[in-house]
């Protein structure tokens, strides 16, 4: 049997919570054709996807997380679209908390779904309108499996930001990588403030080392508010009534913020968790990013993977 499209989702190892709920969204998919589902467990992401790709029998290669369920046009979606334009060399969507998620996760889709919140991340940004990214995150996309093996699929040394590693390489031969957020997942977010912090001190170290690796991770959004807030002491102590106004800016932006998601939702906790997301989100990235400098540039480490699930899924035409 023929099939068109692999889907890769790594794990961990078998006690992954969430991975029977993906699966399941996955063979509900409404796909005129056959499709093949891949689960690798072992090594790091990178790794475990470039396992998947070696191990994948489609031309088109979709990647989507564990944590992830998909509604039931998410791979015609992400595949007609892959196909529509011959310069494309991938496609992506966004992710919200499924419709049964926790309180904090409804919190933090608002918080994401600001510039303030996502720094444009394609992972976190919900954008307007379909538009040409500079990277797409592996949590929700699609790419061309020919131009995956052209450029040597992820360097197996990225821990984390290994999916816009693998979009530099895709666009540095000249392809294009289009963001579509009528392409979503449900992604089952942190479900503690906790939680929450250790995500983004984890994102925060990996960007930093990502940057450490190559200069062209280095966007202009991370470092010039990373530089500034690196200064922040001598700043308050030259011009003291420029840096209480400053901060009388940010904490305004957020509670307006706040107040904006309370009203949206009608939940008028979010008047205060809003506020206390965003402070905990950029505190944690900082810290991350600090600490990211003292780890230094990714080391490459060989990990052991293997395939835990390998289905084909087949489809009538529609």
């Amino acid at each position: 049997m023929s099939v068109e499209v692999s889907i890769i989702i790594p794990i961990k190892d078998e006690t992954d919570q969430f991975i029977g709920k993906c699966l399941e969204s996955l063979e509900k998919q409404k796909y005129g054709g056959s499709f093949e589902i891949l689960v690798v467990k072992g090594g790091n992401r990178a790794q475990a996807r470039n396992f998947g790709i070696r191990m994948a029998k489609g031309e088109i290669i979709a990647f989507i997380d564990s944590d992830c369920v998909a509604p039931d046009n998410w791979l015609s979606s992400l595949v007609s679209s892959l196909k529509r334009d011959k310069t494309l060399g991938g496609v992506g969507g966004i992710n919200f908390s499924p419709p049964d998620g926790t309180y904090l996760s409804k919190a933090i889709d608002f918080v994401f779904s600001s510039f303030l919140g996502s720094l444009g991340s394609a992972s976190l940004y919900t954008p307007s309108k379909p538009r040409f990214v500079n990277a797409l995150a592996c949590i929700n996309s699609a790419f061309w499996r020919k131009i995956l093996e052209e450029i040597g699929g992820f360097d197996e040394e990225f821990e984390l930001c290994e999916d816009t590693n693998l979009s530099y390489k895709v666009r540095r031969k000249g392809y294009k990588l289009l963001l579509d957020s009528r392409i979503f997942v449900w992604h089952y977010r942190r479900d503690t403030l906790r939680g929450f912090a250790k995500q983004f001190f984890a994102y925060g170290k990996g960007r930093m080392q990502s940057i450490l690796t190559g200069r062209e991770y280095a966007s202009k959004s991370i470092i010039v508010p990373f530089i500034g807030a690196l200064i922040l002491p001598l700043f308050a102590w030259l011009l003291p009534l420029l840096f209480i106004a400053s901060f009388s800016v940010y904490f305004t932006v957020i509670f307006v913020k706040g107040f904006q998601g309370a009203i949206m939702a009608k939940r008028w906790r979010f008047v205060i968790l809003i506020p206390l997301l965003f402070i905990i989100e950029h505190l944690s990235y900082f810290f991350g990013l600090i600490y990211g400098v003292f780890r230094g540039r990714w080391k490459r480490k060989e990990e052991k993977c293997e395939v835990f699930y390998h289905a084909v899924v087949q489809k009538a035409a529609r």
